[in-house]
């Protein structure tokens, strides 16, 4: 039993940790520091394996506004498998394919 409480606890500050990181990416999305927040991004989505809505979210962000719309669509389906009733998610891939189709 001890062992399953250590290793949930590890899960927890892990889990912790990429939250609190959270702001910072945040921040730097603001201040229009796209190559240093898409650098923290990919940092935390390893180790996140490649599981954070959020982060997946500001990546695909990035890609759309450095003019990578087949980078953001396919960051924003990762985004939408991960949460199918993500609505928010949905309208990003609706607006990428939106822009695919009006910028071929």
């Amino acid at each position: 039993m001890e062992g399953e409480k250590e290793n949930g606890g590890d899960k927890l500050v892990a889990l912790n940790t990429i939250e609190r990181k959270n702001w910072m990416i945040h921040i730097l999305f603001l201040r229009q520091e796209y190559k240093e927040c898409m650098k923290t991004i990919d940092e935390m989505l390893k180790d996140s394996d490649e599981r954070s809505e959020f982060l997946l979210f500001m990546k695909g962000l990035i890609y759309r506004i450095e003019g990578n719309i087949t980078e953001s669509l396919e960051t924003f389906k990762q985004c939408h498998i991960l949460n199918p009733n993500n609505v928010a998610c949905q309208k990003e891939v609706a607006k990428d394919l939106y822009q695919k189709r009006v910028n071929p």
